[in-house]
């Protein structure tokens, strides 16, 4: 691989690399081919050991571009932490909103079931007086005609 190439050409640079700075490169190349998803920490330590390259390589101008590349990117990725904190802030009033219209339809529907348990109580009251009501005129009914047929059996 190439570190280990450039490992055995260190005696020829004014600085030498120490061999966690080649890992690291190395591990740049690793992850860029695998395409795998890195955080701010970790791209931020790699733009720094890759600007650590370029002074031992004596390639400034690289590293000046690197550093371009790392303010850029930090500020896309600041930007973006900012945008995602104000929608996570947007995300909690909207379900604090939620819960509170919750809370009142909760609130609605228990009235709303005593209401029933109300009107049902009423109701049935008033079914028992219209069915005792009913059965006192049939007793009277009754009474009456017993009263009557207890006449006709005496006189007959």
């Amino acid at each position: 691989m190439w570190v280990k190439e450039f490992e055995h050409l260190q005696h020829t640079f004014d600085t030498q690399p120490s061999r966690g700075l080649l890992q690291s490169i190395a591990e740049i190349q690793t992850i860029t081919i695998e395409r795998r998803p890195i955080n701010w920490h970790r791209m931020k330590k790699f733009f720094d050991d890759a600007i650590e390259l370029t002074e031992i390589l004596n390639a400034k101008e690289y590293g000046e571009i690197i550093i371009q590349i790392r303010l850029s990117v930090g500020k896309t990725i600041e930007g973006l932490s900012r945008d995602e904190e104000e929608a996570q802030s947007q995300e909690e009033k909207t379900l604090q909103w939620i819960a509170k219209e919750r809370r009142k339809l909760d609130e609605r529907e228990a009235e709303v079931r005593k209401g029933k348990r109300k009107s049902t109580r009423e109701f049935r009251k008033s079914a028992e007086s219209e069915v005792e009501k009913v059965l006192e005129e049939a007793k009277k009914a009754l009474e009456t005609t017993a009263f009557f047929s207890g006449l006709e059996t005496t006189e007959g």
